[in-house]
């Protein structure tokens, strides 16, 4: 006999994660569902074979993950579109919010930030940029030294000179 399953939201897993009457347009690009057999108490994830470039695997829902989302609800639009961010048109609304953050000396809020972003998610000019951007506060960001050394090897991943792209930074 089959085991039937039923969806379930797991308290540390994102409510868009799990089956949900949502349109497909406003679910994230990477989504995995959680089924849950009452009868057998397994339970079963079911994830894409394929992976989108476009934006990350689910983040871990921390209580300083919400804070930051519930202080700067721009990160999630950031996260989901950081690969095809590349022209200043659409970088500067980011990079203003980054700014307002460091002007009025939020670093807890930007370090989180800093924290959330994943080097392999983001595109060419947001690899280095973000770096460039928060340089001169890296001493009130305990996260930006951990965030060079990360883009340090996705640009190495993507075959480019991450001394020379990152000189003045290193």
């Amino acid at each position: 006999m089959i085991p039937q399953y039923q969806a379930i939201q797991h308290p540390m897993v994102p409510a868009y994660c799990s089956l949900s009457a949502e349109s497909i347009e406003n679910r994230p690009k990477d989504t995995y569902t959680i089924l849950y057999s009452p009868n057998t108490s397994s339970v079963k994830i079911s994830m894409p074979i394929t992976q989108s470039n476009t934006t990350s695997s689910i983040r871990k829902n921390s209580a300083e993950y919400n804070h930051l989302l519930t202080n700067c609800p721009w990160v999630k639009d950031f996260l989901q579109t950081a690969h095809h961010l590349n022209e200043v048109k659409s970088l500067l609304p980011y990079y203003s919010e980054i700014n307002k953050l460091i002007a009025t000396k939020k670093f807890n809020l930007c370090n989180i930030f800093l924290r959330e972003v994943r080097p392999q998610e983001l595109s060419d000019v947001l690899l280095v940029g973000l770096l460039r951007l928060t340089f001169s506060w890296k001493n009130d960001l305990p996260n930006w030294s951990i965030l060079l050394e990360r883009t340090k090897q996705e640009l190495s991943n993507r075959k480019y000179d991450s001394n020379s792209l990152l000189r003045g930074l290193v």
